[in-house]
């Protein structure tokens, strides 16, 4: 990752302006209960149409306000990440131009290419919903939808602790669970790369020792295998 922050820091200043974006999203998505409740509990309760027209357009407004940050924030994120990742490509390429003879032969073609494309579209598809969406966003509304719920209920606190408590065992066992298989799924693209590779180029060798009916039952196994993985 120390990698990865290193491409990123020269486009700091749109990350800056992200996590700001993203702290009004998350006021906007905090402040939507509160004025529903404003709704039952004065206009509905009390039986004022005007109340409720007004916490209701309040609604509206903060909805579209927050629909507004949301979509910029999502371009936001997929510029960045489309930038590092472009950076990150022009950068593993000129390191594979210079390679040596004997790292050649260490990588194979099908583990370079699969590097340079599926790998670092892995990394961009990272950086959108990870750096940006779960790591700035999720703990900003966590915050102040404890802080309001203690506000609201400080009997209730407990509640609120258990059920983040609940929630962070949930995330770390799924990156445990889920960090080997990752792991495992590239070399299993590779593996379905090198297959696809031999076959396209040995086509005619293969059409001419008849010996289709192998490279279909290869081509299976490795694609069978990516699958039974990802699933």
């Amino acid at each position: 990752m120390s990698k990865v922050f290193y491409y990123m820091k020269q486009y700091y200043l749109w990350l800056i302006v992200a996590v700001v974006m993203l702290f009004i999203q998350a006021m906007c998505d905090l402040a939507l209960p509160d004025y529903m409740s404003d709704i039952v509990n004065d206009g509905v309760m009390g039986g004022s149409i005007p109340l409720i027209a007004k916490y209701g357009l309040k609604m509206i407004g903060v909805t579209l306000l927050g629909t507004v940050v949301s979509v910029f924030v999502g371009y936001l994120a997929a510029n960045v990440a489309a930038k590092v990742s472009r950076d990150m490509r022009k950068d593993v390429y000129k390191k594979v131009e210079l390679f040596s003879n004997a790292e050649f032969d260490k990588f194979s073609t099908a583990s370079l290419i699969t590097r340079t494309t599926n790998d670092i579209t892995q990394i961009q598809n990272l950086l959108v919903m990870l750096i940006i969406r779960m790591v700035f966003y999720a703990p900003i509304l966590g915050v102040g939808g404890a802080v309001k719920a203690l506000e609201n209920s400080k009997e209730l606190s407990w509640i609120i602790i258990v059920s983040l408590s609940v929630i962070v065992i949930l995330i770390v066992f799924i990156f445990l669970v889920a960090m080997p298989k990752m792991t495992l799924m590239q070399k299993l693209v590779d593996k379905l790369n090198l297959v696809s590779r031999e076959n396209i180029e040995g086509m005619l060798v293969t059409r001419a020792f008849n010996s289709q009916n192998f490279e279909f039952k290869r081509f299976d196994k490795a694609n069978g295998d990516l699958k039974d993985t990802g699933t």
